[in-house]
């Protein structure tokens, strides 16, 4: 059980980084929006940190707290927390998970870290953070995953569940060949686990010491899907087609939905 005390001013410096922090590195936009928030209406929330030895270490407001530090506030408003280490866990998990958007990978390390240093199953995670123990096990995984599928997860190209199917492609050559064509159309999971799927059943296919180099070149040939032309609505295989990010209000103006 934890138990709350009374806010008070604590000196930023005497406030440290939690010990297993959920986010590896912070947008930069969204930081300075976030200290041009607190900047003209000051701290609307107080961050809540436990003791740690003659310091405190932040529970909930990671971001907040790095935000008043490059702001170079001496001072922050903060709510003291005497909790059991899974009563933090708690706390950090739903500063995180459910009010801010944490990137994929950061959360995997997040869980992974947290399996580990509690010494927890995964279904013991996933009961913790009360998500599924599929949603907790795609994310530890994916941290196995090619670089080439890393790099693109974290530049936010590609989905978890795109980086789910196409790791399932054990030939690096056409692993990268179809993950370039699933950034480039933006191809759903349901797309990609085709492409995935054609290309197990090539591993499958018994090969004789003849044609196991020839076989070896060969890219398999998937159903491509058809997508409508938001602006001509004709349509076309959705290797021909390009993904546009475009803001809601645009999306309003030119009738565009979905």
């Amino acid at each position: 059980m934890s138990h709350v005390h009374k806010s008070f001013l604590c000196p930023v410096a005497d406030i440290i980084d939690p010990e297993n922090a959920m986010r590896t590195d912070f947008d930069p936009q969204a930081m300075a929006e976030l200290m041009d928030s607190m900047q003209r209406t000051g701290l609307l929330q107080p961050i809540l940190i436990k003791k740690h030895g003659d310091k405190f270490e932040v529970i909930a407001g990671h971001r907040r707290l790095t935000a008043a530090r490059k702001l170079g506030w001496e001072l922050i408003n903060t709510i003291v927390i005497d909790a059991q280490s899974v009563d933090a866990e708690l706390m950090k998990v739903h500063e995180n998970l459910i009010r801010e958007n944490v990137h994929i990978l950061d959360e995997a390390l997040y869980l992974q870290q947290l399996k580990t240093s509690k010494n927890l199953t995964n279904e013991q995670v996933a009961s913790l953070i009360h998500r599924s123990r599929s949603y907790v096990e795609t994310r530890i995984n994916c941290l196995v995953y090619p670089p080439e599928l890393l790099e693109a997860l974290k530049a936010n190209e590609i989905n978890i569940t795109v980086a789910e199917q196409l790791a399932r492609i054990l030939d690096e050559k056409l692993r990268i060949h179809y993950l370039r064509h699933a950034v480039e159309s933006g191809a759903s999971g349901v797309i990609v686990k085709q492409w995935a799927d054609s290309c197990t059943m090539l591993d499958e296919t018994p090969a004789s010491d003849n044609n196991s180099e020839e076989k070896s070149t060969i890219v398999p040939h998937v159903d491509n899907a058809i997508m409508e032309c938001a602006v001509c609505n004709t349509k076309h295989d959705f290797t021909k087609t390009r993904v546009v990010r475009i803001c809601f209000g645009c999306c309003n103006e030119m009738n565009l939905h979905g």
